[in-house]
């Protein structure tokens, strides 16, 4: 049987866990020239409302790929380059068709984590990891301090209305400070977050609940040595 990430886990993390910032780096892709309205559905949220994505094509729209590994970095910069040598102009361009085509080859690559924005979000909330180019990996401004413990493999966690399952070794759930109960997540890309020290290793949930639970019966014993 799954594990289930319980509020009392959740509490611990947030006391108790190591604190990480992410240095998740997104794919960025202007659709500058696309005048039609496309609704897409992003594989890692669908059958939630977060699932429904919908470009306007209105200039304004910007396409984004998450959780990319070196791998899907190079397929895209070579399918870029290759449409702009194709088309004579830069895949910022795409017309309905040629996105269509794009996020066909996506789909059948495994990007699995395709969602999209506009270009106050890019200008505003996002770094270009190469200031000279828009088109490629950009990181948040502002990534607020979390915290973090190593999950045991298949733990699940749900928020009420979808549910996350860590399926890879070193998945973390992620606590942010702020509180915000709708931000806590299961990530399974664990390389994206890092210490915020940049020495530390961060904890597993089962050390932190021992070390608790020490605590509180080293409390309790306390407590009674003083009757």
């Amino acid at each position: 049987m799954s594990y289930k990430i319980s509020q009392q886990d959740i509490d611990t993390i947030k006391t108790n866990g190591t604190p990480v910032v992410s240095g998740t780096m997104r794919y960025v892709i202007p659709l500058d020239k696309l005048s039609n309205k496309f609704d897409f559905i992003n594989p890692k949220d669908a059958g939630t409302e977060w699932g429904n994505q919908s470009l306007k094509g209105d200039g304004n729209d910007i396409l984004l790929l998450n959780g990319l590994t070196p791998e899907q970095i190079e397929k895209i910069e070579t399918y870029a380059a290759k449409f702009e040598q194709e088309k004579q102009k830069p895949i910022s361009d795409m017309h309905l068709v040629e996105l269509k085509q794009f996020m066909s080859y996506l789909s059948k690559n495994g990007f699995n984590d395709v969602y999209c924005s506009d270009k106050q979000y890019m200008e505003t909330s996002l770094t270009a990891n190469d200031s000279n180019k828009r088109i490629g990996l950009y990181a948040r401004n502002k990534d607020a301090v979390c915290r973090a413990a190593v999950l045991p493999l298949g733990t699940v966690y749900s928020d009420g209305q979808k549910e996350q399952i860590a399926n890879v070794e070193g998945a973390l759930l992620i606590v942010p400070e702020s509180g915000r109960q709708e931000d806590i997540r299961i990530t399974n890309v664990p390389e994206d977050y890092a210490p915020l020290s940049g020495k530390d290793q961060i904890t597993s949930l089962i050390h932190l609940k021992a070390d608790a639970s020490k605590h509180q019966t080293a409390q309790f014993a306390k407590q009674n040595d003083g009757r």
